[in-house]
């Protein structure tokens, strides 16, 4: 199963195992289908404080079972949350390296809301945290937002369990495949609905409302909601508030301009010719292929998980776009930098230190894990 399929569809972005990779990320099909300070999920803020891997980094396995993940996200606590979707559940690994069903329960997809492994999930997709360590996840095949306590309990925190496209508050509003959550300063949670190619905002309320895209896939610049993406993806916020999206089925990084909490409302393309290639260059000049996680550290460096390229590609503060570590041939290698191989990346979290983690969706068989980078 992978999630990202083709350019065009879903996977966990949307479909079912025997989708192509780019036939399940912009159109439909079935379902199968990350602020925090020290790292992880889809929105967080920058958390490194010393750049690294100028040049790409040594590449290494995590110990424990390979996994198919869409999310990782780091605690304040320094334990790392994984999104198993395959197997329904939320994994959390310790910084001793002890790995644990956090929530969920294993091999049974569900909407159960409960404590633990009491809880039922269905393809559990990115992940996020609050800084009360709340994780909030969004969930593939019941399209909807989960959200967990530290003390592990499990409630439903927004969307109907159906896919739609409905404004309303809650449980009452309306997602298709969401993916990617990100927080931003004031505490709203924002989503990339890639099933309708929009970008979703619900606040401490719980009140849903579309934020950004006119919800038909394409890749036109503009104010708002007269913009159009194409089956949006990964979000980072950086420190002056600006949100980029991974818009995976046109092979861009977009932005969203904003001041403090207020947007501008300009949607511009930051990075990416649109064309599905891994080329190197000025961010307008560089090509894409596939472009799911993001990350940024403090230091103003963009960090990209390059799905369909296979690799980790990076954008430095002055613009420009490189490949950081993987190559265009798919595999499991620990190497350093571009010796490296990956499977189709998905999601990055970052630690202070500047290591990078690293999940994937293998679409060959070639059995991963979580990586890390450092």
């Amino acid at each position: 199963m992978h999630a990202i399929q083709a350019k065009g569809s879903i996977s966990p972005l949307n479909g079912p195992q025997s989708f192509n990779r780019r036939t399940c990320l912009v159109a439909g099909g079935a379902f199968l289908a990350q602020l925090a300070g020290c790292g992880g999920g889809g929105g967080d803020l920058g958390t490194t404080t010393t750049p690294v891997h100028v040049n790409g980094g040594v590449v290494s396995t995590l110990s424990g079972d390979p996994v198919a993940s869409y999310g990782l996200v780091f605690d304040t606590q320094g334990n790392l949350f994984i999104s198993d979707y395959l197997n329904h559940v939320i994994l959390k690994r310790t910084s001793a390296g002890v790995v644990t069903t956090f929530a969920g329960k294993t091999g049974v997809a569900g909407a159960d809301d409960a404590i633990g492994t009491n809880a039922t999930f269905n393809t559990p997709g990115f992940l996020t945290i609050d800084a009360q360590d709340n994780l909030f996840l969004s969930e593939f095949g019941n399209h909807t937002i989960r959200k967990i306590t530290p003390l592990r309990a499990v409630s439903t925190f927004a969307g109907s369990g159906v896919s739609g496209f409905t404004n309303d508050k809650g449980i009452l509003a309306a997602f298709n495949h969401p993916n990617d959550l990100a927080f931003d300063k004031s505490g709203n949670l924002f989503v990339s609905d890639l099933g309708n190619n929009v970008i979703r905002k619900i606040t401490s309320l719980g009140e849903v409302s579309t934020f950004a895209g006119n919800g038909s896939a394409g890749a036109v610049d503009g104010l708002l909601t007269t913009a159009s993406f194409s089956g949006p993806a990964g979000m980072v916020f950086d420190s002056d508030g600006n949100l980029f999206i991974a818009d995976y089925g046109n092979n861009k990084i977009r932005k969203i301009t904003r001041q403090g909490d207020v947007s501008t409302g300009d949607v511009s393309t930051y990075a990416g010719t649109g064309n599905a290639a891994t080329q190197n260059g000025s961010l307008l000049a560089a090509s894409i292929n596939g472009p799911i996680g993001l990350r940024l550290d403090n230091a103003g460096i963009m960090y990209v998980a390059e799905a369909d390229g296979n690799t980790i590609r990076k954008i430095s503060a002055s613009g420009m776009v490189s490949t950081l570590a993987g190559q265009a041939d798919a595999g499991s290698t620990n190497a350093t930098g571009t010796d490296a191989k990956f499977d189709y990346p998905t999601a990055l979290a970052m630690k202070a230190n500047g290591e990078i983690y690293i999940a994937s969706d293998p679409s060959s068989g070639v059995a991963q894990g979580i990586r890390v980078m450092t």
